[in-house]
């Protein structure tokens, strides 16, 4: 998959067409996973782990935190407690936990290094 293809996400009797792309962030809420896109917020009834493994390949997306996969396009600052993401006006500040923190940054790091 890459960053512009989409993926069809079915939630109950709703079918959703959501571009890699445009996904800011994905968490996990009360035993469900909300795509945060652009433009929407999408409730699926899959695990973050089935997140994980569609998006795994994908450089762009990384995990600061076990319930959190994030876009690094949208990353605007990092530190040892939390990541700033931002689109158009809008500011989302997620946790980054103390085992994630590494491994986000090395992501990170390596993102903006193939971006230059």
């Amino acid at each position: 998959m890459n960053p512009e293809e989409a993926g069809a996400e079915e939630y109950y009797d709703e079918l959703y067409t959501i571009y890699t792309s445009d996904i800011l962030y994905i968490t996990t809420e009360k035993r469900k996973t909300i795509i945060f896109t652009k433009t929407e917020k999408y409730t699926s009834n899959k695990n973050i782990s089935y997140w994980r493994n569609v998006l795994h390949t994908l450089s762009c997306f990384a995990y600061p935190h076990h319930s959190y996969i994030i876009n690094l396009q949208y990353v605007t600052k990092l530190n040892k407690n939390d990541v700033t993401l931002e689109f158009n006006s809008d500011r989302y500040v997620l946790p980054v936990s103390q085992r994630g923190y590494s491994n986000f940054k090395k992501a990170y790091f390596s993102y903006i290094g193939a971006q230059l």
